[in-house]
């Protein structure tokens, strides 16, 4: 227990964790003193980050915190998938002395995350809660017209020698006039690949009860993230080329008081993803 140590541990606040992003993962960074954190990829399902307690303390490849979810080792994956609506506490172990139960293995830092369970209510407690968050991107190159690239392209292979074959007059006026489309043409591509802006949806579900006996904690996760791209081959060819994640979540937490000193608990979570796009 975080009272009988005396290494640097930090509580986290669950309600820092509700942000709109895509992982909890992400919520860390910024929130939390000693977490270092990365993110490489906006792709919807890679888009999660990597991160490190106080930097890097071991060789080899084995440099992720150990993360323990009500005292199961779990990896991050399995993390970003926790809703926070079904997190009770959430600490940080940073420092050797914090970390000295868990040996070798808790080197570069432990988390350790404990879901909700029940109570002995006179009524169960049902929570729902939907979020829709819209992603744009942050900057967007500039880019020139067809006429403009190809004035531009003939000036730097006349000038500067490079050898290449420059564009004719002809297709310079052709382009200008807009007379065939399929012969001069004049194409937006990040405009006609990429959409402004995409939608993304959460909802969770939980409801929490029970009595002196038996007390039950349920909950239900769906989230869908979606990309930027745009959907014109569906319309050609009956495939939406766009990414698309749809992961689902269930928690499942139930404690059964035998006696007065003998206690059960069951504690099930699972994780569904369905992920749908383009081949790498």
């Amino acid at each position: 227990k975080k009272v009988t140590v005396t290494g640097a541990v930090t509580t986290v606040d669950v309600s820092q964790l509700r942000t709109p992003t895509a992982s909890i993962t992400n919520a860390l960074a910024g929130n939390v003193a000693g977490i270092l954190a990365r993110q490489t990829s906006g792709q919807p399902g890679s888009n999660i980050s990597e991160f490190w307690i106080r930097g890097i303390s071991t060789f080899g490849s084995a440099t992720k915190p150990l993360i323990i979810l009500d005292g199961v080792a779990i990896d991050a994956n399995e993390l970003n998938g926790l809703d926070p609506e079904i997190i009770e506490s959430f600490s940080v172990l940073k420092d050797a002395t914090a970390t000295a139960l868990y040996g070798s293995r808790g080197a570069n830092g432990v988390m350790i995350v404990t879901t909700k369970n029940g109570k002995n209510l006179d009524k169960p407690v049902i929570n729902f809660r939907f979020e829709t968050a819209l992603s744009t991107p942050t900057s967007r190159p500039e880019t020139v017209d067809a006429v403009t690239y190809m004035r531009m392209y003939n000036e730097s292979v006349l000038t500067r020698g490079t050898g290449q074959i420059p564009y004719t007059q002809a297709k310079i006026d052709g382009t200008r006039a807009g007379s065939n489309k399929y012969i001069y043409p004049d194409v937006d591509w990040y405009d006609e690949m990429f959409k402004n802006l995409a939608v993304n949806e959460n909802f969770n579900f939980n409801i929490r009860g029970g009595s002196s006996r038996v007390d039950y904690f349920m909950s239900a996760t769906v989230r869908h993230e979606e990309g930027m791209l745009k959907n014109l081959s569906r319309d050609y060819f009956s495939y939406n080329n766009n990414y698309s994640v749809w992961r689902y979540a269930f928690q499942n937490n139930v404690n059964v008081n035998l006696t007065k000193s003998t206690k059960v608990s069951l504690k099930i979570n699972t994780q569904l993803r369905d992920t749908h796009g383009p081949v790498k």
